[in-house]
């Protein structure tokens, strides 16, 4: 079993913090899948805590997006709907196109290039779909911050979380892997041009083509269920 000081975490970290931490990589990974059942009993075993901090953990993981307490049945994955998904990607197009276009007039070269060596690196390791989501998260991270809006940036951030489950088992498909390396290379040649309504164009289109892929692979889970 797993115990505090085995997690290497600076000694200043909060046990909810620690916990949350962990719960929430595990989310993000896809290790724990959307819908799956938390027991907060069994968390706090593992980590050796009481439940005080796993539940504050939780709590924090809730106002993220990434779980939600269920009336009498405890605490599960976020499952989102169709219709959450849709509307989590309209907002993301609004706030993702206005930060690009920030971004825009304060890249250089180097920051250019350094994205670029991030599709690169997606490319290598495109049939392992969490290496691949993990080089993805970066690529698009790393894009907005340049725009120097760390309020913006922390909104999108959020909203990529919750959907960011989703990604692993989406991208697991090669061809889906490689039209987002292709889009992302698009975006990347308006950005060198200084084109920002290209670029702002790109990314909505790009984020479209994600959503209509979790939509339809959504549908067909309730469908099977």
């Amino acid at each position: 079993m797993q115990k505090l000081e085995d997690w290497g975490a600076p000694a200043y970290r909060t046990l909810q913090e620690l916990v949350a931490d962990r719960i929430r990589e595990a989310i993000l990974r896809g290790w724990l899948k959307p819908g799956q059942r938390l027991d907060q009993a069994e968390i706090a075993e593992r980590f050796q805590v009481s439940r005080m901090p796993v539940r504050e953990a939780l709590r924090t993981l809730e106002a993220e997006g990434l779980v939600r307490f269920l009336p009498h049945k405890g605490v599960e994955v976020c499952d989102l709907s169709v219709e959450e998904i849709e509307e989590i990607y309209q907002i993301r197009c609004v706030l993702e196109s206005m930060a690009i276009r920030l971004a825009i007039p304060k890249m250089t070269p180097e920051m250019l290039e350094n994205l670029k060596a991030l599709v690169d690196e997606m490319e290598e390791v495109i049939d392992d779909p969490l290496a691949w989501t993990t080089l993805n998260h970066r690529f698009h991270s790393e894009l907005y911050a340049i725009s120097g809006r760390p309020r913006l940036l922390g909104i999108i951030d959020s909203l990529r979380n919750t959907v960011q489950p989703y990604l692993v088992s989406d991208i697991s498909h090669p061809q889906r892997a490689r039209r987002a390396i292709q889009e992302h290379r698009a975006i990347l040649e308006a950005c060198e041009r200084g084109d920002a309504n290209a670029a702002s164009d790109l990314i909505i289109a790009h984020l479209q083509h994600v959503c209509d892929s979790l939509v339809h692979n959504r549908k067909l889970r309730q469908e099977s269920k």
